[in-house]
Formats: C-alpha cells, sequence, structure tokens
C-alpha cells in the first residue's frame, strides 16, 4: 500500500495523470521477476512472460518449471525462518504462571506517587505478550510489559508481635 501511495503522490507532484503511472507501476510490479521465487507474478499466472518495456536478456530468461518455483520459494521460507529462529533478541517472558507481579497504574501518576499498584496479583496464564492476573474476584489481561514481577513471599509487616506468622499468599 505504502509503493502505491508513494506512486500516487509522484504522478501528482510531476503533474501526470495518476490513473497512467499507476497501471504503469502495477505492469512493471507484475512482470519483474519475485526474489523468492525467482519468476514474475505474470510468469507463472500466464506461463510467459509480459510485453513490457522493461529490459531483458533473452538468452538468460528461460521459463521456471512450477516445481522449481516452489522448492526455491520453500527454501528462501526456511532460511528466513531460521534467520528468525536464531536471533540473539529473543527474550523469555517476564512472567509466568504462578509469579506475583504489581500492575501498572494507568493515566497520569503524579510524581509523589507509585507508579504500580501496592497490592499484588498473582499470574493465571500467559498467552504471546499477553498475560491475565487475578487478585481475589478481581481479573485483568494487559501486555507483559505492564507487570512487575516481586518477589513470591510477601515480607511481613516491620510492626508485628514474634507470635504473628506471615501468610504467604
Amino acid at each position: 500500500m505504502r509503493t502505491i501511495k508513494k506512486t500516487y503522490r509522484t504522478a501528482i507532484e510531476e503533474a501526470k495523470t495518476w490513473k497512467q503511472e499507476l497501471y504503469r507501476f502495477l505492469r512493471n510490479y507484475r512482470s519483474t521477476p519475485h526474489p523468492s521465487t525467482g519468476a514474475s507474478p505474470a510468469m507463472l499466472l500466464f506461463g510467459r512472460p509480459m510485453r513490457t518495456r522493461l529490459p531483458e536478456l533473452d538468452s538468460v530468461q528461460m521459463s521456471p518449471l512450477d516445481d522449481q518455483v516452489r522448492e526455491r520459494d520453500s527454501n528462501q521460507k526456511q532460511r528466513m525462518k531460521e534467520y528468525a529462529d536464531n536471533k540473539e533478541s529473543i527474550l523469555k517472558h517476564p512472567v509466568q504462571p504462578g509469579d506475583f507481579v504489581l500492575l501498572k497504574r494507568e493515566g497520569h501518576i503524579p510524581k509523589a506517587s507509585m507508579p504500580y499498584e501496592t497490592k499484588p496479583f498473582r499470574i493465571v496464564s500467559v498467552k504471546g505478550t499477553m498475560a491475565t492476573a487475578q487478585r481475589g474476584t478481581q481479573k485483568v489481561t494487559r501486555n507483559t510489559s505492564h507487570f512487575k514481577k516481586i518477589r513470591k513471599t510477601v515480607p511481613c509487616p516491620v510492626y508485628t508481635d514474634e507470635n504473628t506468622q506471615c501468610s504467604k499468599e
């Protein structure tokens, strides 16, 4: 969509008919070989090259067989998948089910107040980048960036007697 808009804007800027420029762009796009298949969309659809004003090398151009095109396409996709899988910037989920978290407050937060709610939630489920947390009957689903992981045990208040036990929710 971006290239079509760019073609439209360029045609208007150069005072050319935008429809003719759009048709010229589409004709050139359809006759240009795709990097992963090695053949143009028109060649794959019609089985012959389109007649355009684009320069061509007739001696080098061969009609690709359907199996060759499919195999090259799958090889290219496999290479892209391996590249994406091997990237070092892949992060693990910051929260897992069962973790205790603090929820980030929404809206404008004054400088003097805490950016996170003070009462912890427990993560119930994680799906992709979305996590669902629960505190009592209240359930909240947010992006994992809205949660801050805290220790699993809730520390005892400072002013307790020695006989009182802390709850570990």
